[in-house]
């Protein structure tokens, strides 16, 4: 009698470099906790060649992007005839969704934020769709909830607010981990220049404007000396538009695109801080990603970033609505008189690696 478990990893909405991220990095640990588990993995993507982690069986949804009936279809009807065939031990959805399937365990990731996200009048008017997303996330997290076993979070603040918004007391914590790639190359950028980077999609809660502010109100003679690196070129959505129309005069703002991964750790090795404005994250991996760096980080006084920054001895943060603030961080850099960074406590996860997780979901 064959005892192998089976789990299904759900991941057919990840196209975009962060969430993939997350699923690489969960596949690959889970590639290799089977093989001593005696466990047979079986994903559900968008595309396997994004992916390509070995020992995994793929099962791909090409169409999976194209609308959100389709991913409502998906999710609430064609799972469960699936789900019924594949015979899973553990339905493990990584992409905030509780789907109606089969299987003796279930759990959920929940890693996208604007659930938790509160529009101002900008946002409703300059990005209503991440507005109305921020609405119609609340119910997505909803349905179906207290159907799972557990709900998987990246942070205590996000932990606590499941709690409260959905009455549901099985959720847990587990920071993403970073695997730093090998035989990366530092870009080549203009060495007379201070370089600032901010890797981010234009999304209206990452809060581009709050650079762009930052920068026209610096003196000339630090202006001249400094280069700030975005990682959009204007045509992404209207969000990318505004902020290229607002700051594409400034010369010292370079709007390279969207860069793959191995382009942005790049980027990390060449410049020589992180700015991170965001007024919302789960997590924001780039600040974990840049702080194996050691160079300075300037990220917004929020409780994310803190919990994020733990034990981080590089860290500064500022009011992410006040430009100023991050203004006179940027000046500090250029005229080597930054203050002693801030003290950052670290926050224990109730986990603190994909495999003490997998451990929990297979108990």
């Amino acid at each position: 009698m064959n005892s192998k478990k089976t789990i299904v990893v759900s991941a057919i909405n990840a196209t975009d470099s962060g969430v993939l991220s997350i699923v690489q990095d969960a596949l690959r640990h889970l590639s290799f906790y089977a093989k001593s588990n005696d466990i047979r993995i079986i994903a559900l993507v968008h595309d396997k060649n994004r992916l390509n982690v070995h020992g995994v069986e793929y099962i791909e949804f090409p169409d999976s992007k194209k609308s959100w009936f389709l991913r409502i279809y998906y999710e609430y009807f064609h799972f469960r005839r699936l789900s019924a065939k594949l015979g899973a031990d553990v339905w493990l959805s990584l992409h905030d969704m509780s789907p109606r399937v089969s299987a003796k365990k279930k759990f959920v990731y929940f890693h996208n934020p604007t659930p938790f996200f509160k529009p101002t009048l900008k946002d409703w008017w300059f990005g209503p769709r991440i507005a109305l997303f921020s609405v119609f996330y609340h119910w997505i997290y909803r349905i179906n909830i207290h159907s799972n076993d557990g709900v998987i979070v990246q942070q205590e603040w996000f932990k606590d607010e499941v709690k409260r918004r959905f009455k549901f007391d099985k959720v847990v914590t587990a920071h993403p981990q970073v695997t730093v790639p090998g035989n990366v190359s530092p870009i080549e950028l203009d060495q007379s220049k201070i370089h600032f980077f901010y890797p981010a999609f234009p999304r209206m809660f990452k809060n581009f404007e709050a650079i762009g502010e930052a920068v026209k109100s610096l003196s000339a003679d630090v202006a001249n000396q400094i280069k700030v690196h975005f990682t959009l070129d204007g045509t992404e959505n209207g969000y990318a538009r505004l902020i290229r129309d607002k700051y594409g005069d400034l010369p010292q703002i370079e709007f390279a695109g969207l860069l793959a991964r191995e382009r942005v750790w790049s980027y990390y090795l060449a410049c020589d801080a992180l700015l991170f404005p965001s007024r919302l994250e789960t997590w924001g991996l780039p600040l974990t990603e840049f702080s194996t760096t050691q160079k300075p980080i300037f990220a917004a006084n929020l409780p994310y970033a803190h919990e994020t920054l733990g034990g981080h001895h590089n860290a500064h943060f500022f009011n992410p609505e006040d430009s100023t603030q991050l203004a006179r961080l940027m000046e500090n850099l250029v005229r080597s008189t930054l203050p002693t960074p801030a003290t950052v406590p670290t926050i224990e996860p109730d986990f603190t690696s994909w495999e003490a997780l997998f451990d929990h979901i297979f108990a």
